[in-house]
Parts: structure tokens; sequence; C-alpha cells
């Protein structure tokens, strides 16, 4: 059977109260959640569990090679005032495409991003 287009794979970092309902709200569309990244190992288990899939890993411990090919997307759900520094750490580690939903933050934040896409 062929994979279908239209999924994705989910990697979540951070996953408190919006990142656990965005994840579980995901794998009901049918994407895939590779795993979940907190800054603990039983916050990522908590919310494994609550989402319903995933592996549960610590920010140094992802594995985001696993979700860049082709239809991975990385998902940066932690508060406000940690998605800076966040995806700078990211940035390091890796380079991604990067999906950002404006909160209380204004849009000169994207500018940490340009240069890892």
């Amino acid at each position: 059977m062929e994979p279908d287009a239209t999924r994705y794979d989910i990697a979540l970092v951070g996953a408190g109260r919006v990142g656990q309902t965005l994840g579980r709200l995901l794998l009901a569309l049918g994407h895939r959640i590779v795993f979940v990244a907190c800054r603990t190992r039983a916050s990522a288990e908590r919310a494994v569990t609550f989402i319903g899939a995933g592996q549960p890993m610590t920010y140094d411990d992802a594995p985001l090679d696993v979700v860049q090919a082709g239809r991975g997307v990385v998902c940066i759900t932690t508060p406000d005032a940690a998605i800076a520094p966040t995806a700078v750490h990211l940035a390091g580690v890796t380079r991604f495409k990067a999906v950002w939903g404006p909160g209380r933050l204004d849009a000169s934040l994207t500018r940490l991003w340009y240069g890892y896409r």
C-alpha cells in the first residue's frame, strides 16, 4: 500500500497543554507522531500517554533527522518565552523548515529561521 501523501511525520518539541492537544488532534487526523521531546523525560512520557503515540525523549535526545525526509514537520509548542531559544538550539542541531503560528510574539522572531530553511 502506498503511503498517503497528505500524512506527515510529526515531531513535537515542547508538549504542555497546547502541544499535547495538537499531537492528539494530528494523530486523530492520521498523521504519525514520531517523537515528543520535553525538558524532562517524565514530562515527555506523560505527553505521549495523553497523545497516544510517539517516543518520549528530552530535547537533547531528539533525533530531528528522522522527520526531515520529505514529509517531516517539527512543531515547536513551547511557551512564547522559550520559542526563540528552542529554535536556536534546534538550528544548531539540524536543518529544518519551521512553521510558526503567532501567539503574542511579533513576526520579527521569524528571522531566526530564515537561514535554516
